[in-house]
């Protein structure tokens, strides 16, 4: 099943509809952040396209990433990414 961009967008909404206000008081709006994903046990994956979607609505560049369906070990990354803070305080 593909997400369709608008529902993606209606729940980055409904997740960040203010400002990130943690970011904000530390300062840090301009420095990189980087983020990675892994399951604490073997895992088949699902939903690293829609998350890799989202993380490019917010400005983000994906590293790496695993696809839906693969079979993943305890503690492996399987979606890494990168962005200025600052994207995502919009």
């Amino acid at each position: 099943m593909r997400i369709n961009t608008h529902t993606l967008q209606a729940w980055l909404e409904e997740d960040l509809p203010y400002f990130d206000l943690t970011t904000q008081l530390l300062g840090v709006g301009n420095q990189q952040a980087k983020m990675a994903y892994f399951c604490r046990h073997d895992a088949i994956i699902c939903g690293t396209e829609e998350a890799a979607r989202l993380a490019n609505e917010v400005g983000a560049k994906v590293v790496s990433m695993h696809s839906s369906g693969d079979s993943i070990n305890a503690q492996q990354v399987f979606l890494k990414w990168k962005v200025a803070l600052l994207h995502l305080m919009k």
